[in-house]
């Protein structure tokens, strides 16, 4: 249905980015990036987006473009909460930074602090604080 409304409406960036979901959430990450590129090039910064490409990017192995992007991302949307998490998940998991990773996700709970997963955030930080000692 969507490469149908896709079809009629191809200027349209919503369409990409609900399909590009899609795709993502089957795990297709190549076929969600293209996707995800396409509305970019009809709506250019959007940090949902952007920050969802670069998801994409770290699960096909591309850390280093993936926090570039996200790095962009929080350049012209600072705070942006989603881009700061995976950042930090890049870094821990991808980058083995663990270190980085945490003071990226502690800045993320200083600014902030009603983050919808601060408390699972904070059990994250304590068990990786507790891994490197």
């Amino acid at each position: 249905m969507l490469n149908q409304m896709i079809a009629r409406d191809p200027n349209n960036p919503e369409f990409r980015t609900q399909l590009a979901n899609l795709y993502y959430d089957m795990g297709q990450y190549e076929t969600a990036a293209d996707h995800y590129r396409r509305s970019l090039d009809l709506r250019p910064a959007n940090p949902g987006v952007e920050t969802d490409l670069a998801a994409c990017l770290h699960y096909l192995g591309q850390d280093d473009k993936a926090l570039e992007m996200l790095d962009k991302v929080l350049g012209y949307s600072p705070g942006f909460s989603q881009a700061m998490f995976n950042k930090g998940i890049i870094l821990i998991n991808g980058k083995r930074d663990v270190n980085a990773g945490i003071r990226v996700w502690e800045d993320l709970l200083r600014i902030h602090p009603d983050f919808a997963q601060k408390d699972e955030l904070e059990q994250r930080i304590d068990q990786f604080k507790k891994s490197i000692r």
